[in-house]
């Protein structure tokens, strides 16, 4: 009976010491992981597209909203003053005539001034290279500076950034180059408006705010002002909260 005794503890204990070992290799396989699968990649990219996502927000919702507020330019060459801020001219004054000549200012123009400003502001606030201490086992890197192209659609202002991020876990390595990101802000819309009012004026010298608002059945709100001898105009959409607001000036002549 003892023999049988002391046979049976140990294989009792065996089969603890099997379990213990088993448990172990499994809870270190699920802190450590042994290699990257596509689906480990996803989730680990997952955040550092979020941070990306909220540095590109945070860098370009500024200077969409200043863009617009200076008339097309965030730092235009001819401008007035307007409650301190530089409004830019996008129809200068022809000399005896009702009528003005457009400054041309086209949407390309504002997707460059807005990539450089973005790209600026970028490079402060991106920082990849601290998840590595979040991905156990995981070094993470960003390649050169990131790079932002901006393209204004009508109702939002889409940011592409390259920016190669590497994974690198013992002897692989996955990269990912390109984050996209949509600031849903109308600059487009707007500035649409904007050279409709600027092809009235070049063409009849004046634009009635008052029949353009009801053919587009309200959705813009539109203000003319005089401060002498020029002309401002202010456009918003109405039926959104973003409180996005583009204005610019038409040149006047004094009398």
């Amino acid at each position: 009976m003892g023999k049988r005794g002391q046979v049976t503890i140990y294989i009792i204990l065996g089969i603890l010491i099997v379990g213990v070992i088993g448990l172990t290799l499994a809870f270190r396989e699920r802190i450590l992981p042994g290699t990257i699968t596509i689906e480990t990649v996803q989730t680990e990219f997952g955040p550092i597209r979020e941070h990306i996502q909220e540095c590109v927000d945070e860098s370009a919702n500024g200077p969409i909203r200043e863009i617009a507020l200076k008339g097309g330019q965030l730092t235009p060459k001819s401008y007035k003053l307007f409650n301190g801020t530089t409004v830019s001219y996008l129809c200068y004054n022809i000399k005896g005539q009702p009528t003005c000549y457009n400054k041309m200012l086209t949407i390309s123009d504002m997707e460059k001034d807005l990539s450089q400003v973005i790209n600026f502001n970028l490079q402060k606030c991106i920082d990849v290279n601290s998840f590595s201490s979040i991905f156990s086992g995981v070094t993470v890197s960003g390649q050169g500076m990131p790079k932002a192209t901006v393209i204004i659609n009508k109702e939002n202002v889409q940011v592409d950034v390259t920016y190669p991020v590497v994974l690198t876990q013992k002897d692989i390595t996955i990269t990912e180059n390109k984050f996209n990101t949509m600031v849903n802000l109308p600059l487009g819309d707007l500035y649409d408006v904007s050279q409709d009012i600027i092809n009235v004026e070049t063409e009849f010298g004046d634009f009635d705010q008052l029949i353009y608002m009801l053919s587009k059945t309200g959705k813009y709100m539109i203000y003319k002002h005089r401060p002498y001898p020029d002309k401002l105009y202010q456009i918003k959409r109405t039926q959104t909260t973003d409180g996005l607001m583009f204005q610019f000036f038409v040149e006047g002549e004094p009398s």
